[in-house]
């Protein structure tokens, strides 16, 4: 997913980049001097910001050793160009959040895709997000009143609390509950994932802590003290994830599940744990550089993916995890005429299957 960024962000640094930019014609040719400038720009920009600088020096090495092989030098194409060096870096350390990109049109410095975005551009992202109801694709309750909530992306926090109040809201009366993010690509505000956390709690609970490469900070990220409504607690949570569950929503997954406040079911996340954003190299080429990490993070055990509770395949999760929550639901009920309705779910969903 391609994350629009808004000033509240915590890893939004709107850097000032002087990397030097030639002239190129936008049939997507570039030439010698513009492909040696722009690889030049590209380490210096991991020098300086990546989030594990021992692995920044490991590329700059990998990727000037081929450099000198003239291994670059048939590549004319920018978009060849952007993908060889984004392939190159990754063999070094799979952090699959990085990523060059070009564009045959100038890019300008204040722009999202420089990390820079105009008021423009965040309106146009904001209105967006609204018509999608921030992420929020499908919020509904299941036979056996479970409450299903698919949630796409993390909006950023100060546009979407109350959507994802109401949302929460309307679950409320639930006797279990199943988030869906199998098609969640990440979070847009460090703070949104534990707001809706913050539902599943009685009290504030610490879900995460933060490290800047850029700031050199460490922050310690909660749940709210307070949410707007009512809490979730006490009920059987369960989430599902696929190779789409990226980035924020695998660090949601993750606290959840470190917590014990969550059994995930699906297949393993895509793991592309580490926040960051884009950076403008020239006028053609941008980066995508994880500027950020967990603070007890290890390089060697970074971006491996959360593996699930239960191993399912993506598309039958949550009619699995539909029919393990009514199961458990029927264990628990002391009501006979509730009991002979879940069995019914119960049937009906076995015969689906």
């Amino acid at each position: 997913m391609k994350i629009l960024l808004k000033p509240a962000i915590v890893f939004l640094l709107l850097a000032a980049l002087t990397a030097a930019a030639f002239a190129q014609s936008e049939s997507g040719k570039i030439d010698a001097r513009f492909r040696a400038a722009t690889i030049e720009s590209v380490l210096r920009l991991l020098k300086e910001k990546y989030a594990y600088p021992e692995m920044a020096e490991k590329m700059r090495s990998a990727v000037t050793e081929k450099q000198k092989s003239g291994a670059y030098d048939s590549i004319t194409d920018g978009e060849k160009l952007a993908a060889e060096i984004t392939a190159d870096l990754r063999a070094v350390f799979d952090d699959r959040h990085l990523k060059i990109s070009y564009s045959a049109q100038p890019i300008s410095q204040n722009s999202a895709k420089a990390g820079a975005p105009t008021a423009e551009e965040i309106a146009a992202a904001r209105r967006k997000q609204t018509r999608e109801n921030f992420g929020a694709a499908r919020v509904e309750i299941l036979d056996g009143n479970v409450g299903l909530i698919q949630l796409n992306y993390f909006a950023p926090l100060d546009w979407s609390a109350p959507a994802y109040a109401a949302m929460m809201n309307f679950v409320a009366d639930t006797d279990a509950l199943i988030l869906d993010l199998r098609q969640n690509g990440g979070s847009m505000d460090v703070d949104t994932a534990p707001f809706i956390s913050g539902y599943l709690f009685e009290k504030p609970v610490q879900v995460g802590e933060l490290y800047s490469r850029e700031t050199g900070a460490t922050r310690q990220v909660w749940t709210p003290a307070q949410v707007p409504g009512r809490r979730y607690l006490g009920k059987p949570v369960y989430i599902l994830t696929s190779r789409r569950t990226a980035s924020g929503a695998e660090g949601f997954v993750s606290s959840l599940k470190k917590l014990n406040r969550a059994v995930t079911i699906g297949e393993t996340t895509m793991g592309a744990t580490m926040p960051g954003m884009s950076h403008r190299v020239n006028e053609h080429f941008t980066i995508w550089i994880s500027t950020g990490r967990s603070s007890a993070a290890d390089a060697q055990n970074e971006n491996k993916g959360i593996a699930p509770d239960f191993p399912v395949a993506p598309e039958k999760a949550l009619a699995a995890a539909h029919l393990l929550i009514l199961k458990q639901l029927l264990t628990a009920a002391t009501d006979e005429q509730w009991q002979t309705q879940l069995k019914k779910f119960i049937a009906r969903l076995d015969a689906a299957q």
